[in-house]
């Protein structure tokens, strides 16, 4: 009984200080004037040319999207640009704390919610106009979807396992998309998804339908993404500071 109450009171601990933090990034996606970078993706939306816009890596595209949202709304303010961002930290935030709770002792939480979340680079990046809190929010419902699908391994939710395995490896897709910096996560993820749901059976996985349409689905990701890094590269070779001089060193280098 003691140590329920004690998991108890620590569960309540964790979730104020997340949702302390939540309120933080609200409260500066509100009171931020616009950035830089933010700026650079709210003149391309509005002066829209598909070479200047992919030319660069300042272009997230679901940030994009969300942005050419607001502007379709007459939404224009530094604050309502930043919406899908507060939004994507709110469920990153929410996955975090869930992970955190299901921890068993109060020393193991603090260190996870201090590494996981105390990065005053990730804090401030959570509530901006741009593709990192999209792409942690995806992240973190992609390894949520697998690890369910791992536990309720039994039979009798054999399928519906499987149904939130697929979704894990879709949400894994969407982090790539959401920011390229989280394809080097969707590589290593679809490695580790296809050995643990198709390679694992043996031979088994050649008769299933699924396993074509997540081969597809993986392989368009990783086209889209390396086709708008080679657009890049070519055109201004954006990456190139960060990484290498050509697309595979910059990719691998990054």
């Amino acid at each position: 009984m003691q140590n329920i109450k004690t998991r108890f009171i620590a569960n309540i601990i964790f979730f104020c200080l997340i949702y302390a933090l939540m309120f933080y990034v609200v409260a500066r996606a509100v009171s931020l004037v616009m950035t830089h970078d933010e700026a650079y993706s709210f003149y391309n939306v509005k002066h829209f040319w598909y070479v200047e816009t992919l030319c660069t890596g300042n272009t997230h595209w679901f940030n994009f999207l969300a942005i050419k949202a607001s502007l379709l709304l007459g939404l224009e303010k530094a604050s309502q640009l930043r919406w899908f961002s507060v939004f994507s930290a709110g469920v990153f935030l929410t996955s975090a704390y869930f992970w955190i709770k299901s921890l068993k002792d109060f020393p193991t939480k603090f260190f996870a919610f201090a590494i996981a979340l105390l990065n005053p680079f990730l804090i401030d990046y959570l509530g901006l106009a741009r593709g990192y809190a999209a792409g942690l929010m995806f992240e973190s419902l992609a390894l949520i979807c697998v690890s369910i699908a791992i536990k309720n391994s039994n039979l009798s939710a054999g399928k519906s396992k499987r149904n939130v395995a697929t979704l894990s490896l879709f949400f894994a897709g969407m982090a790539a998309i959401a920011n390229f910096n989280f394809f080097y996560f969707f590589a290593a993820f679809s490695i580790i998804y296809f050995y643990r749901f198709h390679l694992k059976q043996g031979l088994e996985f050649i008769k299933q339908k699924l396993f074509y349409i997540e081969w597809i689905y993986a392989l368009a990701i990783a086209w889209l993404v390396l086709r708008a890094l080679k657009f890049m590269t070519e055109c201004s070779n954006d990456i190139g500071d960060y990484g290498g001089e050509e697309l595979v060193t910059s990719v691998l280098q990054g």
